[in-house]
């Protein structure tokens, strides 16, 4: 568990908490507004962790929460699909069950638009992520989808023809913004892309928007990748990400356009009771009752990248009430 006594007076004079290298001044239309989440922020990157495995044998998870239920989708890798299983708050939402197998992962991955419909995007299907092209599927009642016709978006050139994960949200302005790794075997950083025409096209405008590029040297992988964002009831947005097997968290006052880094969050060691050497994956939700929880694959000592090398997902959650 990560306790940052550092962020408070960071907050205080950057509005966000900022390292020395991103810092900006607090404008004074805020600055009652940063003082007053300044103690909440606090705990927000407290994340402590739930005892055992949420599901044994699994990863890449997805999380949502309607109606009180959590509903949790993973890759079984022992039985080679995925599934999805739910947890209510009978269990503090930490059991799951009754895991059924689903065939389009997008569909649950789903945004819903500023106009009210619900959209899923996915690689070309018939090419797959080194296609470099997103297409969609959408719905009006966020269960039945069909396919739409067309490309939403092509990677750029200075993504050299490749993307890997992406992520979308909503705006304060009704845009819809996706954030993507692109250049996968050069840079692999995030970029950013905007829609104004509800979620339909992207026009590109940032690459390198975590100003981790440099991290990107010598065969290293230093970036941060496997990003999520989500909107926080002040109006900000928070990213999560995993950088070498540790999930970190990003924070934005401005939509999205630029994020300032706040914290390490969780890392293998705060799991050592069950041996875990990485986390990846990171995916977070709003209980009910207002503490945010992230569900994580968590690698055994030996690395992710080995087949042989069991994984499963486990749990985090605050103790702040949101």
């Amino acid at each position: 568990m990560k306790h940052l006594p550092w962020l408070l007076s960071a907050l205080i004079i950057t509005g966000l908490g900022c390292s020395s290298a991103q810092q900006e001044t607090v404008s004074d239309t805020n600055t009652d507004q940063v003082e007053a989440t300044a103690v909440s922020d606090d705990a927000r990157l407290s994340f402590t962790p739930d005892e055992g495995y949420r599901v044994e044998n699994a990863s890449n998870p997805g999380a949502k929460l309607n109606d009180g239920i959590v509903s949790l989708m993973y890759e079984d890798r022992i039985k080679h699909g995925n599934f999805i299983a739910t947890a209510g708050e009978d269990s503090d939402w930490l059991d799951f069950e009754q895991a059924q197998r689903v065939e389009n992962l997008s569909d649950f991955r789903a945004i819903k638009l500023p106009d009210g419909t619900f959209r899923s995007y996915g690689f070309d299907a018939t090419k797959g992520v080194e296609s470099g092209q997103l297409t969609s599927r959408s719905s009006t009642d966020g269960v039945t989808y069909t396919d739409d016709e067309g490309v939403r978006y092509s990677a750029q050139p200075d993504d050299n023809d490749s993307m890997g994960v992406f992520d979308f949200f909503v705006d304060s302005k009704g845009g819809v913004v996706m954030t993507y790794l692109g250049d996968l075997h050069g840079a692999n950083n995030l970029r950013r892309a905007y829609s104004t025409d509800n979620g339909w096209t992207f026009t590109f405008e940032a690459s390198d928007i975590l100003n981790d590029a440099a991290a990107q040297k010598n065969g290293q992988r230093g970036t941060h990748v496997d990003q999520k964002v989500y909107a926080m009831p002040d109006g900000r947005f928070w990213m999560i990400t995993m950088r070498q097997g540790s999930v970190y968290s990003f924070v934005s006052d401005d939509g999205g356009v630029t994020w300032a880094a706040d914290g390490l969050l969780l890392e293998p060691s705060d799991f050592s009771d069950l041996g875990i050497g990485s986390l990846h994956d990171p995916v977070m939700v709003f209980l009910e009752d207002g503490r945010a929880r992230i569900y994580v694959t968590a690698a055994e000592q030996g690395g992710a990248q080995n087949p042989d090398v069991p994984q499963h997902i486990v749990s985090a959650t605050t103790a702040v009430m949101f």
